[in-house]
């Protein structure tokens, strides 16, 4: 492969799916990360799959994400947001959130 590309099949993914917290310590989901500052990266981008649940968390990062599968939705400043395949979204840092897995989803995430 050419220098610098990373390519992950679907079973090399879901190997990287860890748990996914949320800042109370109840979990948020799986993330299987895929792109990380930490390792020389440029952004943070990673795969996340959730079950049917809801919370109330900010949002502690600026966040884009793209539906591949389900329905999540995000509630915030007085706004309903359903995010279904297809969809694509960014959520700013700081911005006080609802969120609903209406059905079970799988999103990519980038972080910036």
């Amino acid at each position: 492969m050419a220098s610098g590309i990373r390519f992950l099949d679907a079973e090399q993914t879901a190997r990287r799916a860890e748990p996914l917290k949320r800042p109370d310590g109840s979990p948020a989901g799986e993330l299987a990360v895929v792109s990380d500052p930490e390792q020389g990266h440029p952004v943070w981008a990673g795969v996340w799959t959730c079950d049917r649940r809801s919370w109330s968390s900010p949002f502690d990062v600026d966040e884009t994400f793209h539906i591949v599968a389900g329905h999540l939705r995000i509630s915030a400043d007085d706004e309903v947001y359903d995010l279904t395949p297809g969809v694509t979204a960014f959520f700013p840092k700081g911005l006080r959130a609802d969120w609903e897995v209406v059905e079970p989803v799988s999103a990519f995430v980038v972080i910036a």
